[in-house]
């Protein structure tokens, strides 16, 4: 008889305040458009999916193979499986993290991309960002107390803008989170 291997995952609050205030949620249009060419098709399907799981039970609780296989990346369940190394990729880039016995922790919200991200969108993915960036903002400024919007905005004009040069045909190895 085979042996069933739980994963749970649980929806957290972001570390970051900032992002937890004013980032995507994990159903928004920004997740597929801007970050699955950084994430990859595997991650951004279990990002959308994770609402609806915990829609049903919080934390989610669901058999590894038949998470993996919901997912369309079969039933590997090793450490370099599919869905390892989609829930390793999650924690590289900041949307999840480890918590103990095996469990894992999967932020509710997730931080807009940055510079170094945005010049290895295609063309698309990058107008998707400022589009949907802006559409974000704008909401936040009717739902928002006007002080803290203010502060907001400043933060995000700091940052150094989105570099719009041509991306080189030889993509860089080294992946930041």
């Amino acid at each position: 008889m085979e042996r069933h291997h739980l994963i749970t995952i649980s929806p957290a609050g972001h570390p970051d305040p900032r992002v937890a205030r004013a980032g995507f949620d994990l159903e928004h249009a920004y997740i597929e458009r801007c970050w699955a060419p950084v994430l990859g098709p595997t991650s951004t399907a279990l990002l959308r999916r994770l609402p609806a799981l915990w829609a049903e039970a919080e934390p989610a609780r669901m058999d590894f193979g038949e998470l993996s296989r919901s997912l369309g990346v079969g039933t590997g369940r090793g450490a370099h499986s599919p869905l390892s190394r989609t829930m390793d990729r999650l924690a590289r880039y900041r949307f999840a993290r480890p918590a103990a016995d095996g469990r894992w922790e999967v932020f509710r919200q997730v931080r807009p991309l940055e510079a170094h991200e945005l010049r290895r969108l295609p063309e698309w993915s990058r107008r998707m960002h400022t589009e949907l960036l802006d559409r974000h903002i704008a909401g936040l400024t009717s739902t928002t107390p006007a002080a803290q919007l203010t502060a907001r905005l400043d933060r995000i004009q700091t940052r150094r803008p989105p570099d719009h040069r041509p991306i080189t045909a030889t993509p860089s190895r080294h992946l930041e989170p």
